[in-house]
């Protein structure tokens, strides 16, 4: 008994131990945090008519707490990775915060204190009715395998205005998110801070981020954006606030939509599974965007394997709960099957319109995919699934409507198209950028409940911007190898079952003579009667 009550009494005054720092306002800094000890975070370059100051603390995934006073409340607290804490300022001239971990190792964190000077700047979550604290500038997530819901609280006009139901300036506040993506599976902890310093004040928000959504204040609505999830992408938000010329910015929240603490594990979006398969349809993809028109039996059932692949990963999706490799692997076998048959349609039938008609599709979709991961994407106009449905299928035959009538065109532009896209996907699971997310916002909006409220938006960093230039270079160089070698030569092969039946008709015992060796002399045409020449012809065709 004797030894425990020593260990708390040791525990108590390890979290007892206090350290001082000293802040100057509007200039970030890191700090180290101690295992078990508390930081007295301490600005004093505060003037009595300043109206309000936000302290911040930012650590990459460790949860630290921030509170008012040594001992911690609930009230007086905030704890998580990224969190601040609205102090009023009234008629102070220092301003003390307590920075406090409760964790047996020692964390680096970044800390910044804005303060607000004018009376009329709107106060970030000030109209806090849900959390813990009175005025909350915090941007809370709620984060699902594959979407997040980004939670805020309204703002209010003033310190000095206490209603938050019945104000009308509250009406005229807008509320802008913004967000910014770190680099590519870039987990480092440098990267994290030098992504939260550009995300700390709305000027350095409007520079560095992008815009997504504005909304205003509604009584009926609580203030949330649900937003798609990238496993292992690192994701800042913040929430500016404007009234007129004033404005303030909330707390910035980061994510990863992983556990960085099994990064190996958990933080890699594509699995090996996934990775063997998009590398084996690159290989396919470097075929159809050269040779795609030339073999075109080949093409054909690659394109086709491509289109049904799609469809079945949809369904089985929507209609099954197995495992993505499960999936993948099941999808790719009923597309083989799927893509044999039509490769026998064309064997019956030959017709060109018909056989070119899934390659077109499959090149629409892509290109619907496209259009919709852009800001055309996220008018409200699609968010009813009539609306979106209707118009991601008109998107889907814009292309084979509009080149249909030139049949061959359509097909070389198809294969090189998709192709190009392959070996360009194939790059991006490797290098782990994000031109692959255009594929799976589509695949979102299908099998996800709720999706279609999810405001459309992923990186562009410069590996992604280099990606889509090669994509553009491969697509280009493809179709013009294609129309290059294509040019003078049938639009189509010939369909198999008619070029065997004409053959009948011409050598109706051809199976009968198939073992006669031949060579150069023999004639082209078989059972063809040699020419007969009589001797009064014969005799007239020599020379005298």
């Amino acid at each position: 008994m004797l030894k425990y009550s020593s260990f708390l009494i040791v525990l108590i005054f390890l979290t007892v131990i206090n350290t001082s720092f000293a802040l100057q306002p509007w200039v970030p800094e890191i700090v180290t945090l101690e295992p078990n000890n508390q930081t007295v975070l301490s600005v004093s370059q505060v003037s009595e008519n300043d109206n309000y100051a936000v302290f911040q603390a930012h650590t990459q995934y460790k949860d630290v707490t921030l509170s008012l006073h040594p001992n911690i409340t609930m009230e007086t607290s905030e704890t998580g990775s990224s969190i601040g804490i609205l102090v009023v300022i009234n008629g102070q001239t220092s301003l003390n915060v307590y920075l406090t971990s409760h964790l047996n190792v020692t964390i680096n964190v970044l800390v910044f204190i804005s303060i607000a000077a004018d009376a009329s700047t709107p106060v970030p979550g000030g109209c806090n009715l849900e959390f813990n604290m009175e005025n909350d500038p915090n941007i809370h997530i709620d984060f699902r395998n594959e979407m997040s819901d980004v939670m805020f609280q309204w703002a209010k006009n003033s310190t000095k205005d206490s209603s938050c139901e019945q104000s009308p300036v509250l009406k005229l506040l807008s509320y802008q998110l913004y967000v910014y993506y770190i680099g590519d599976s870039d987990w480092t902890e440098e990267a994290f801070f030098n992504g939260i310093k550009k995300m700390l004040t709305h000027e350095y928000v409007m520079k560095h981020g992008k815009k997504l959504k504005e909304i205003k204040y509604s009584s009926s609505k609580k203030p949330l954006f649900k937003l798609p999830s990238y496993t292992g992408q690192g994701t800042i938000y913040n929430v500016i606030v404007t009234h007129g010329n004033q404005i303030a910015s909330y707390v910035p929240m980061t994510t990863y939509s992983c556990d960085l603490n099994k990064q190996d594990e958990q933080c890699h979006y594509a699995t090996t599974t996934s990775k063997v398969l998009i590398s084996v349809a690159g290989v396919l993809g470097l075929f159809l965007c050269v040779l795609g028109h030339r073999y075109f039996q080949t093409g054909n059932f690659l394109m086709a394997f491509c289109g049904f692949c799609v469809i079945f990963y949809l369904v089985l999706n929507i209609s099954t709960l197995q495992s993505l490799t499960v999936i993948l692997v099941l999808s790719c076998i009923l597309a083989t099957v799927a893509g044999v048959l039509w490769l026998m349609l064309w064997w019956c039938i030959g017709v060109p319109v018909l056989s070119v008609l899934v390659p077109g599709f499959t090149a629409g979709y892509l290109f619907a995919c496209v259009l919709f991961y852009t800001d055309f994407g996220n008018l409200l106009y699609w968010t009813t699934r009539y609306n979106y449905g209707m118009s991601f299928t008109v998107g889907v035959l814009i292309l084979p409507v509009l080149i249909l009538y030139w049949t061959r065109v359509l097909n070389i532009l198809c294969c090189a198209f998709i192709g190009s896209f392959l070996i360009t996907l194939t790059i991006d699971v490797w290098i782990e950028a994000g031109l692959k997310f255009i594929i799976v916002n589509t695949f979102r909006h299908a099998y996800i409940d709720g999706y279609l409220d999810v405001i459309v938006t992923g990186p562009f960093e410069i590996k992604d911007i280099i990606l889509s230039c090669v994509w553009t270079v491969l697509f280009v160089t493809g179709s013009g190898l294609q129309f290059y070698r294509e040019r003078g030569k049938p639009e189509f092969p010939s369909c198999p079952r008619k070029l065997r039946k004409l053959r009948r008709q011409h050598a109706p015992n051809t199976s009968d003579q198939d073992h006669i060796e031949r060579d150069e002399r023999s004639p082209l045409l078989r059972n063809v009667a040699e020419p007969y020449y009589s001797t009064r012809d014969r005799d007239q065709s020599e020379p005298t």
